[in-house]
């Protein structure tokens, strides 16, 4: 049989769980938001930096170092879009013999 004295603790127990659920919440949908927010502008600022001629190698340490992915091929249209939006916003690059011939901002919608 349970006293008072457990069940209270229960319950405040149950409160400081159901407190710490809410706030983890409540921060991954600010986080979110913040991401997709702000993330053109971000976007738009690392497809800049992408200059024409540096090297896939190149291009591929730059990706994985501000979380763009997936990896290029050595030619073709490669699009590297950024994780943490889901894919939703990357850049289009056009490479060719091993090299960066373009890059532009693209969001898929």
């Amino acid at each position: 049989m349970q006293t008072l004295g457990t069940l209270r603790g229960m319950t405040q127990l149950r409160r400081i769980g159901n407190t710490v659920a809410g706030l983890v919440l409540i921060v991954s949908v600010v986080w979110y938001a913040y991401s997709f927010g702000t993330a053109e502008a971000r976007v738009k600022e690392l497809c800049a930096k992408i200059r024409e001629g540096d090297s896939v190698e190149d291009l591929r340490k730059f990706a994985a170092a501000n979380g763009l992915g997936p990896t290029p091929s050595e030619k073709g249209v490669a699009y590297i879009v950024e994780r943490r939006t889901f894919g939703r916003y990357g850049c289009k690059v056009v490479l060719g013999d091993g090299h960066v011939k373009s890059s532009e901002f693209n969001f898929a919608d």
